[in-house]
């Protein structure tokens, strides 16, 4: 992995930051079988139902992945500041004939801070969140059924709202800190074939 960052600051009010974090993940001794190995299984046949050679785990899969990020930070007063933020993220399983293939990932939100005084500090903040992961599934036995394929798009998106409250009672000696957060998440699941099963009987293939 590796982090290249640029910083902008034309006005003494206004910070802008592009982060840009590229990384690639290879494991070279992928094994399919690792959990039939210590399966204790009644018949012969059932070790059949292993992991299906092709599939890959997500967290172990090949990866390249690359992520940029931007922050802007407007301050048009000493005790006021508006930061608004953008993010975006694709990772592609390289390797992954099955199971997790890409995930596309973009937030946007905003941070607000006002300290009226010395002593007293208030922030809020919004975070809305879409996560898009593809991922292709087909028949245990694909060679009895060749177009038993079918591709999900996962689609999660998250709406996160924040609020704090920090005050000095007593300066150097207590502090008072509060703060809350509220995140609201759907998910959907959109599936189809990228062909027309047929090699099934007429019930399978519906």
């Amino acid at each position: 992995s590796g982090k290249a960052a640029l910083d902008v600051t034309p006005f003494d009010w206004l910070l802008a930051r592009v982060t840009y974090k590229p990384s690639i993940r290879r494991l070279d001794f992928y094994k399919t079988q690792a959990h039939a190995e210590h399966t204790v299984v009644d018949t012969p046949a059932a070790i059949v139902q292993g992991q299906f050679p092709f599939l890959r785990k997500f967290d172990e899969a090949d990866r390249d992945r690359q992520r940029v990020d931007l922050t802007i930070q407007l301050t048009p007063t000493e005790t006021f500041s508006v930061t608004p933020v953008v993010g975006y993220r694709t990772d592609d399983y390289i390797n992954s004939a099955y199971g997790l293939l890409d995930e596309v990932a973009w937030s946007a939100g905003m941070d607000i801070g006002w300290t009226p005084s010395e002593r007293i500090a208030f922030t809020a903040g919004y975070m809305r969140e879409l996560i898009n992961r593809r991922q292709r599934s087909t028949d245990r036995n694909p060679q009895d059924f060749t177009d038993y394929v079918w591709v999900s798009d996962n689609i999660d998106t998250v709406d996160t709202v924040h609020a704090s409250l920090e005050a000095a009672l007593i300066p150097r000696v207590l502090d008072l800190v509060i703060g809350g957060s509220f995140s609201n998440a759907i998910g959907k699941v959109k599936t189809f074939n990228p062909i027309q099963p047929t090699s099934g009987t007429a019930a399978n293939d519906l």
